[in-house]
């Protein structure tokens, strides 16, 4: 990234985990990285002939049955297979976690009406993308029924939709914020653009890495008093695995 000058930021529980513990969270098991959609798709091309054959890039053009929005970069060799992601056929190797953020609407009503029309997408996605097995109760019932509401499109066409949806305004340059569409906290992820324009260093398990230098302000819009640790009982990772591997 920095021979090609490409700009990324920690993110979500990676971002804390730097700021409160100086690496991970104890109970986080992944990393989470942020960049500008323009950024992101610079970043998918150098990969293909600059990154090590250790790794893997995985997006859907890499790997024809994964169909999230975000990429990821695989360990080879090792197995991190996920329940939800347990019966599709891709790469499940032990990753790093890549979400592009897009530009968004000035006016508030727009930029929601932009937000309702991805998640229309997005359920519909999910719902017929990831393993109906991994649910159970009343979450095994809603995906049932989004199947079946969603019936006529193919996940394909969902896929392509949404992200259709969540880069129209990546080219205005009138945009004074972004929002990471694609993360686990969709609606508390709308910054100023200003995040990826003013970072600083920090560390992270001994690598000196960036983040915004208003990472205080983007903490406690997700987490509140980000620097008190939650209770025990709520100090759990939140992945469920079928399989573990880290013989690489």
């Amino acid at each position: 990234m920095q021979k090609n000058g490409i700009n990324y930021v920690l993110s979500g529980g990676t971002l804390l985990g730097a700021i409160r513990h100086g690496g991970f969270i104890p109970w986080d098991d992944d990393i989470d990285v942020n960049m500008m959609r323009d950024d992101f798709n610079r970043f998918r091309k150098i990969c293909k002939t600059e990154l090590s054959n250790k790794y893997f890039y995985q997006s859907h053009n890499t790997d024809v049955d994964y169909q999230y929005l975000f990429d990821k970069i695989r360990i080879r060799n090792t197995i991190f297979k996920e329940t939800y992601l347990s019966n599709h056929n891709i790469n499940h190797g032990l990753y790093i976690d890549i979400f592009p953020v897009d530009k968004i609407p000035n006016s508030k009503l727009l930029a929601k009406l932009l937000y309702i029309q991805f998640r229309f997408y997005r359920i519909g996605l999910m719902g017929k993308y990831l393993n109906i097995d991994a649910r159970d109760g009343l979450r095994k019932l809603l995906a049932y029924i989004v199947r079946i509401v969603y019936a006529p499109f193919s996940i394909q066409f969902l896929r392509k939709q949404a992200e259709k949806c969540i880069t129209k305004f990546d080219n205005n340059k009138k945009c004074k914020k972004v929002q990471c569409f694609v993360g686990p906290d969709a609606h508390k992820e709308i910054f100023p653009i200003s995040i990826f324009e003013n970072l600083e260093r920090h560390e992270f398990e001994g690598h000196m890495l960036l983040v915004p230098i208003e990472y205080d302000k983007i903490l406690k819009s997700k987490y509140g008093d980000y620097m008190k640790l939650p209770p025990k009982e709520s100090r759990k990772t939140r992945h469920n695995l079928d399989e573990f591997s880290i013989r690489n």
